[in-house]
């Protein structure tokens, strides 16, 4: 999710002054702390936040509303390619991983608390400092693993319906079509 933010932001970039990105190969360099717990309970997450906006990039807060959610278009995007890996080499392994992909996809489109993207996507507007940014979203980070804490103890349907239902319709029609 990182580095289709990145790769986003860099899309603004005059091509005569275009830098290289420099992607991530590791994957712990992207791994929150605090998501995985909730990767491991709910089977979903987010990611660290690590891009900041140049000053090249469109000031309008429309436009940096983009930058979180563009992290979901790679994970639809990854569902894609792994999807079609898998209809080479049916491998369970390739399954999973379109499970994981999609269930982060959905969850971080449908719940609206930072550092899920489409919480990220709804705090922009306010143009918040870098603090408050990493306030917000320790917070965040907190009521979204008491709830799912408390979902997984309790047995209380509050993510489950919300994010297992679509992913689970999404991935059926994925690996059978």
């Amino acid at each position: 999710q990182g580095d289709a933010q990145e790769y986003f932001v860099h899309l603004f970039e005059d091509l005569s002054k275009r830098t290289p990105i420099k992607y991530e190969v590791n994957p712990l360099n992207h791994l929150d702390l605090w998501g995985i717990p909730v990767l491991i309970l709910a089977g979903w997450g987010w990611s660290k936040r690590r891009v900041e906006v140049p000053g090249y990039f469109p000031t309008s807060p429309l436009a940096a509303c983009f930058i979180p959610l563009s992290g979901v278009v790679a994970n639809f995007a990854l569902v894609g390619i792994l999807s079609t890996l898998y209809l080479m080499l049916p491998f369970s392994l390739l399954e999973v991983a379109i499970a994981i992909n999609i269930q982060i996809a959905f969850a971080n489109l449908m719940i609206p608390i930072p550092p899920l993207a489409l919480g990220r996507a709804l705090v922009c507007p306010f143009q918040l400092s870098l603090d408050q940014q990493f306030s917000v979203d320790f917070l965040g980070k907190l009521v979204i693993l008491a709830l799912v804490v408390a979902e997984y103890t309790m047995h209380w349907p509050l993510f489950r319906p919300l994010i297992m239902k679509p992913s689970s319709f999404v991935l059926e029609w994925v690996l059978r079509w």
